[in-house]
């Protein structure tokens, strides 16, 4: 078990905080006792945030992890998603595909990362067909194609209303 599983573990023990985009703790236990061991581990005084060296360190420990037997799989997926999740953000895209993406390849973590890019990917492509059925321009056109729709049925009941008409008057 390295340092970082060993981190896992304990604070999942301890039931803290790792809900990625939390509104009431912001995971803040967490992301300072992951600071405090990567420091550590860094042979560091202390971190007062993550950069990019200890963001590699940690992405290193993390290709190592694995799934801990005495924590439920997904609250050990919840910890290892925040810890991608601040690396991801604080590298940006392409660098962190480039700087971590060969780190995690073929392990558990990299596996997450994976199918968390997947999921990613799934919700952006919602969104743009959502962004792109909502286009007030493609609302409108409905809109109106709905009114010929209506419009057209209506003039089709006249039509068969003044035939029933004529024809009762003919009686």
């Amino acid at each position: 078990m390295n340092w970082l599983e060993s981190y896992l573990c304990d604070a999942l023990k301890r039931n803290v905080c790792t809900k990625v985009g939390c509104t009431t703790c912001g995971a803040r236990e967490f992301r300072k006792g992951l600071l405090v061991e990567a420091a550590k581990q860094m042979r560091l005084a202390r971190l007062t945030r993550l950069n990019r060296v200890s963001a590699v360190v940690i992405a290193q420990a993390l290709a190592a992890v694995n799934s801990c037997a005495v924590i439920p799989a997904d609250k050990f997926e919840s910890a290892v998603r925040l810890i991608l999740t601040d690396i991801w953000a604080l590298l940006g895209e392409p660098n962190a595909e480039r700087v971590i993406g060969p780190l995690l390849f073929g392990s558990w973590a990299g596996d997450l990362l994976m199918r968390m890019k997947l999921h990613h990917a799934a919700v952006m492509e919602a969104h743009k067909q959502f962004e792109e059925q909502n286009d007030p321009a493609r609302v409108e056109a409905r809109r109106a194609e709905k009114r010929r729709q209506r419009q057209r049925g209506h003039e089709e009941r006249l039509a068969r209303k003044r035939e029933r008409d004529a024809t009762r008057a003919k009686r």
